[in-house]
C-alpha cells in the first residue's frame, strides 16, 4: 500500500489512477465546501489558522498524487517532467498556509484586514495565475 502511495518507481494503470485521483479530489472538495464554511463565524485570526488545518488533508495528499502521477505517464511511455507542473499549484497552496503565520492577518490596531498581509496576498494569487497559465501552455505543446 505505502509503495502504491509514496514510489515513483514502475508504472500505474488508467484504473487506479483515476480512482485515486477521483476520490482524493472528492475529499479535499467536501473539506473545503463543507467543512470551511462552518469557521466562517470565528474571529478572523482563527479563521485563518482554521483554514490551514482544513488545508492539512490536501498537502498530505500532494505527495501520493505526483508519485502516481509520474508513473501513469511512465506507463503511457510519456517523459514524466510534465508531472513537476502538477506540483505548482500545491506549492503556492503552502505559500497561502504559511502567510498567516509570517504575517498578522489583522494588525496591531486590532481593526479591518492588515495592508501587507492583502499585499503579499494579492501578490501570490497572480503569480499563482501566472504559473497555471504558463503550465498550461507547456503541457499543451
Amino acid at each position: 500500500m505505502w509503495r502504491f502511495l509514496l514510489s515513483t518507481k514502475g508504472r500505474t494503470a488508467r484504473l487506479p489512477y483515476a480512482l485515486f485521483m477521483v476520490s482524493t479530489s472528492l475529499i479535499v472538495f467536501a473539506i473545503s465546501t463543507l467543512i470551511v464554511p462552518m469557521f466562517r463565524n470565528l474571529s478572523l485570526p482563527t479563521y485563518g489558522y482554521a483554514l490551514v488545518l482544513a488545508g492539512l488533508p490536501g498537502l498530505l495528499l500532494v505527495w501520493p498524487a505526483f508519485a502516481l502521477s509520474v508513473r501513469r505517464l511512465k506507463d503511457m511511455n510519456a517523459p514524466t517532467w510534465p508531472a513537476l507542473f502538477f506540483l505548482l499549484p500545491w506549492l503556492i497552496s503552502v505559500v497561502f498556509m504559511a502567510i498567516p503565520f509570517v504575517v498578522p492577518i489583522v494588525p496591531e490596531s486590532g481593526t479591518g484586514v492588515n495592508p501587507e498581509y492583502q499585499q503579499i496576498n494579492s501578490t501570490i494569487k497572480i503569480a499563482s495565475q501566472m504559473g497555471f497559465w504558463l503550465g498550461r501552455r507547456l503541457i499543451t505543446l
